[in-house]
């Protein structure tokens, strides 16, 4: 609500506006019949010419041939990717041959934090369920 993001110190504005103003446009949003290319060209003709676009989402998130189109006219600056419309990412895909594309490995978390997080948690729940205690974390259906 624009209640909560006010008590954070933000505001909701209207995608068009986002992306008419914003440096990064960051997708991080779950893939579904409204978010599915999401980002198409109408948008990524909104953003400013020098604006990145980042997607950390799910690959149709993003039109990818929108996408090169407007990398290859200049339409936006650049773009940071680790999915891709279709996975596993061909070889022959021009955004991995792209200067102004980064391309990393769809990887979440994984730093030595989470996992040591990750084996906390489930050796915790294991030791309270040995010991006849309701684990932490109980999942039921």
């Amino acid at each position: 609500s624009a209640d909560s993001m006010s008590a954070l110190g933000a505001r909701l504005v209207p995608l068009d506006d986002l992306l008419a103003t914003s440096d990064f446009v960051v997708a991080c949003c779950i893939l579904n019949a409204h978010t599915r290319h999401l980002m198409n060209a109408r948008r990524f003709a909104q953003m400013k010419k020098e604006a990145f676009f980042i997607n950390v989402a799910r690959g149709p998130v993003a039109d990818e041939q929108a996408l090169i189109e407007a990398l290859r006219s200049g339409t936006i600056a650049g773009a940071g990717l680790d999915v891709f419309e279709q996975e596993p990412v061909s070889l022959d895909n021009p955004l991995l041959r792209m200067e102004q594309v980064i391309v990393t490995p769809h990887a979440l978390c994984w730093t030595d934090e989470c996992f040591d997080a990750i084996a906390r948690e489930g050796l915790t729940c294991l030791a309270d369920f040995a010991a006849g205690k309701i684990p932490g974390s109980v999942v039921t259906s």
